[in-house]
Order: C-alpha cells, then sequence, then structure tokens
C-alpha cells in the first residue's frame, strides 16, 4: 500500500492511504479538527432509475449543479479532502470529467457512488477514470432483491466489480435482505461491502410509509445476524470486507459498540469530521440524512464547517 496523502489538521496528523485506509495520530488527546476530512458533494439531482426509496428523490427531468457558481467555496477545500461525489447519478453531468480533473489539480481525492446499471453501461468509462486517477473510490448502488440480472448483466456487473479493486457494493438495510448479503459473496467472488442505514426522508420516507413491515423485519434479520457474529462477520459472510455508515450502526445498535470496542475503526460522529454539501441548491447540512440544511452564501469550507460542528447556522 502506497501513501496517498498526509497531513495536520488542528491537534492531530492524518495518513491516507491508497486502498482507503484512514489513520489519525496524536498524543492521545482527543481530536479537534479544523477542517473537515470528507464531505459528500451533491452534483446533480439527476437520475433515470426512479428508486422507490431514493432520499434525494432523485429524478430523470430534475438539474445538475452550476460549478461557476461554486467555485469559490470549492477553492477554499484544503488539498487531500476526500469528496464522495453523488447525487442523482454524477455521471450525467455535462461537466462531471472537467470537475474531475479540476478537483485532480486541487489535490481532493474524490469518489463517486453510481447505480449497478450505470456501471454496467459505462465501465469502460467509469474505468478510465480510475487509471487516470481522476476517481479513486466507486461506490455502486447494488441490485435490490427483487430486481432481477440477465445472465448477461450479472456477468458483466461481476467483471466490471473484478476490475475495479476500489469498487465497494453499497446496500441498504431494510432493502437488501440478510439473504442477498449472505449470497452476494457467491455471486461476486468476496467483494467489499458498505452497509447503509435506510433514510426514511423524501421518497424513502414514502417507502416507508408503505413497506415499513418489511423493512423493519429485513433490519432485524441483519441486526440479529451482526451482533451475533460481529467479530467473525467477514469470515462468516466471506467478504473482503465490511464497513457501515452511522446510520447503518445505529439500526442494527452497534454504535456504542464501534465508539467504545473499536474507536480504530470508528471514524467519528456525523458532523465531527465530516458535512454534506448540496451543489444543485447549495445548501450545506450535517449529512445527507438532515432535514435541516443551510444556503452556503458566501461562506468558505472552514466557516461551513465551524458552522457544522457546531450543529447548524449560527
Amino acid at each position: 500500500m502506497a501513501v496517498l496523502a498526509k497531513y495536520t489538521n488542528g491537534n492531530y496528523r492524518v495518513l491516507i492511504l491508497d486502498d482507503g485506509t484512514k489513520i489519525r495520530v496524536n498524543n492521545g488527546e482527543p481530536f479537534v479538527p479544523t477542517r473537515f476530512e470528507s464531505a459528500d458533494i451533491k452534483i446533480t439531482n439527476q437520475c433515470l432509475h426512479n428508486c422507490p426509496y431514493c432520499h434525494e428523490a432523485s429524478s430523470p427531468m430534475s438539474v445538475h449543479a452550476d460549478f461557476a457558481r461554486f467555485k469559490p467555496f470549492l477553492d477554499s477545500i484544503h488539498p487531500y479532502t476526500e469528496l464522495a461525489i453523488g447525487g442523482g447519478n454524477p455521471l450525467l453531468h455535462p461537466e462531471f470529467d472537467s470537475f474531475l480533473v479540476y478537483c485532480k489539480e486541487r489535490q481532493f481525492i474524490p469518489s463517486m457512488t453510481v447505480n449497478w446499471r450505470d456501471l454496467i453501461q459505462q465501465k469502460e468509462r467509469i474505468q478510465k477514470l480510475t487509471r487516470e486517477k481522476l476517481i479513486y473510490g466507486v461506490g455502486v448502488s447494488m441490485p435490490a432483491p427483487n430486481e432481477r440480472l440477465s445472465p448477461e448483466d450479472e456477468e458483466v456487473l461481476k467483471g466490471a466489480l473484478a476490475e475495479l479493486p476500489t469498487a465497494i457494493c453499497h446496500l441498504i438495510l431494510g432493502i437488501h435482505t440478510l439473504d442477498y448479503i449472505q449470497r452476494l459473496a457467491q455471486r461476486f467472488y468476496s467483494p467489499q461491502v458498505l452497509l447503509l442505514g435506510f433514510k426514511p426522508v423524501r421518497r424513502g420516507l414514502e417507502y416507508k410509509q408503505q413497506k415499513d413491515s418489511v423493512i423493519q423485519k429485513n433490519i432485524e434479520d441483519v441486526k440479529f445476524f451482526f451482533q451475533d457474529e460481529c467479530d467473525y462477520i467477514t469470515q462468516e459472510l466471506n467478504l473482503e470486507s465490511v464497513s457501515f455508515d452511522n446510520l447503518a450502526l445505529e439500526q442494527l445498535d452497534l454504535l456504542d459498540l464501534f465508539r467504545s470496542k473499536d474507536p480504530e475503526y470508528y471514524m467519528g460522529d456525523e458532523g465531527q469530521f465530516t458535512m454534506f454539501v448540496d451543489l444543485v441548491k447549495g445548501e450545506y447540512a450535517v449529512s445527507s440524512t438532515s432535514m435541516e440544511r443551510f444556503p452556503l452564501g458566501g461562506l468558505t469550507a472552514d466557516e461551513i464547517f465551524q458552522r457544522v460542528r457546531r450543529g447548524g447556522e449560527c
């Protein structure tokens, strides 16, 4: 593994390796950052798939971010900041590739999230972006259990995942069942998996109101398994790695466990080192699940982060 970046942030040092590993080091004091280490950056609300549980309510007719409008904000972001670029489908933004070139010039570390269908349809483009170090990680929103892949599509998806060493399969609690998670490695060769909490906002709220009992049963099944097998989860499931967002840890009742037992693997509470930025509407928030969002205005990245750490706009 090679060192991708190292920098000082407040009272500690950050080391990022090219496999995505992040290490924070200081003399044992609580970490007090002066800049955000990573941000979810929404660059479009356009997507062709109309997933019924989409927490951003993306649609085929939605709009893209105007990068020029927010260039002062983007210019104020520090080098080596990790940007998780999403939408919508970021591949649909007409200036996406040029935005990635800008990110490379600014020494940001971008990743992106795409739907499995888009990986199949644009795998050569995505592979080219990763080869050229314009994208470092690719999150792939995997098919829901009720989505039937043709044998041809499944083979293409397998190959695309295998050819992207930093690809991570995104699974949503309540949508992807325990049986699906257990069968995933058999179908896709021991992939890396990120479990995401179910977000009951926008279309996600409507979906939850319609399917609440199914969602809760699916979450409870996964919760029972993970709480019993947590120390051996990658071996038990034959996965390369399993990680969680904070909402998934909360919904699985594992948040306190990771905070106390595995602090080296716990990357912090929402807003502690991270933030969410919607460049479509020009808003920021503690996280993408927060319904309390504030205008970017003319604020710099550091000014916004200090507001996020205080819990809001003031």
